[in-house]
């Protein structure tokens, strides 16, 4: 959402970092939020997300977390692509499925192991 009102309000030839309130209760409708809310991205981060503003001009909130969606998808395939073929010797299913495994792990808190008995 940050980046999305951030984008809009360069649109409109705002500051990017003033509250953006506005901007989601625009989009969410809903009750006022009871305070204010800010950007804290880097204004190094802004050139990455400018070239948003046409989906947000047409499309608003859905076609630019669309759009944001499937360029990261692409950017992480062609990640995956490019390192199996640095790694090519080397790349194996296997590990693939076990790094991938440790990932969701992560996330799950470790969940997935066999419960653990209480010590009373």
């Amino acid at each position: 959402m940050q980046d999305y009102a951030a984008v809009v309000k360069i649109g409109q030839w705002r500051n990017p970092y003033e509250p953006y309130n506005d901007v989601t209760q625009q989009v969410f409708g809903g009750p006022l939020h009871k305070g204010e809310l800010y950007s804290f991205h880097a204004p190094s981060s802004l050139p990455l997300v400018i070239w948003l503003l046409p989906f947000a001009w047409i499309t608003g909130y859905v076609g630019t977390f669309l759009a944001w969606g499937i360029v990261s998808l692409l950017a992480l395939w062609e990640q995956h692509y490019q390192e199996r073929g640095c790694f090519a010797n080397c790349y194996n299913p296997t590990v693939l499925k076990a790094s991938l495994g440790l990932i969701y792990c992560g996330p799950t808190g470790g969940r997935l192991a066999a419960p653990h008995s209480k010590a009373e």
